[in-house]
């Protein structure tokens, strides 16, 4: 029975797991995917491929997105902490506050945004307006890339204090000597972020790194929310992208099969992170 299934599927199962990785891997997982739509499950009974080329090529947006949110976070967040790290009033207050993009519920802060992006009455497009803009302003919902672009912003500045609360915690482990001798030794302030505080972070900024990839590539509520995926399909997620196959259009084999296509590029990155942390 294993090998009547789609030759694609064999080839990733073989290619990531291995002979005998496929046979449980299959007899598991993907094989309850693969075969409810011949069973009458969903409206079209075809066979579903796990790797699903010829649908999942039009859903690259989670892999671009992840990697911009990746570098925003991670540099936004890094400067973050450096600020924060820093002796001044209201320090502790400050830090509370920095949290709030994180603890406020999805969907509450999204609604929130959607109302800010609205070309009908926009905040944004009124300061963009004031500052010699024409009325009305952009569509920042309504255009495939400022869509994606204001979905990267706003899970970058949900995802900061996570980021900076994390360095930041890093940064206190640093010990004060390191920075103490590296000033009698005249090291400029860029030195010592570099040669000191950069290395000793590394292992810290891999782990947030890996936790913000499985983050983004499960995320759901913010794109469902804000723009369901559209517009014409140009802010879709494997998350929502398999939401909106299984429950929309009754294709649950298929919508397995994209939710599953997540976990090889997930279990390679898992793998570079852990052997990237164990050579530093």
């Amino acid at each position: 029975m294993l090998d009547e299934l789609p030759w694609d599927l064999q080839e990733a199962v073989d290619l990531f797991l291995g002979q005998r990785g496929r046979c449980v891997f299959l007899s598991h997982v993907m094989l309850p995917g693969c075969w409810l739509e011949p069973c009458g499950v969903a409206s079209e009974p075809e066979r579903v491929s796990a790797v699903g080329h010829d649908r999942l090529t039009g859903d690259p947006g989670g892999l671009v997105r992840g990697k911009q949110e990746d570098a925003t976070g991670n540099v936004g967040g890094l400067g973050l902490a450096l600020a924060m790290n820093q002796h001044f009033r209201v320090k502790n207050l400050v830090r509370a506050l920095l949290l709030l993009p994180f603890i406020v519920p999805t969907v509450l802060s999204t609604v929130a945004w959607m109302w800010m992006l609205d070309p009908a009455f926009s905040v944004v497009n009124r300061l963009l307006i004031g500052i010699g803009v024409s009325p009305p302003g952009p569509s920042w919902l309504g255009n495939p890339a400022l869509a994606m672009f204001s979905i990267i912003m706003i899970n970058t500045w949900r995802g900061l204090p996570f980021y900076g609360i994390t360095l930041l915690a890093g940064l206190q482990t640093v010990p004060p000597e390191l920075y103490e001798a590296a000033t009698i030794d005249g090291a400029s302030g860029w030195h010592r972020f570099r040669f000191v505080t950069l290395p000793l972070l590394k292992p810290i900024i891999l782990i947030v790194t890996l936790f913000s990839v499985i983050f983004t590539f499960a995320d759901f509520q913010l794109v469902y929310v804000l723009t369901h995926g559209g517009p014409n399909n140009a802010t879709n997620l494997f998350a929502t992208y398999a939401f909106d196959l299984s429950m929309g259009a009754g294709q649950l084999g298929l919508g397995a099969s994209v939710a599953l296509a997540m976990l090889p590029a997930l279990g390679l990155l898992i793998v570079a992170l852990t052997l990237c942390m164990r050579k530093s």
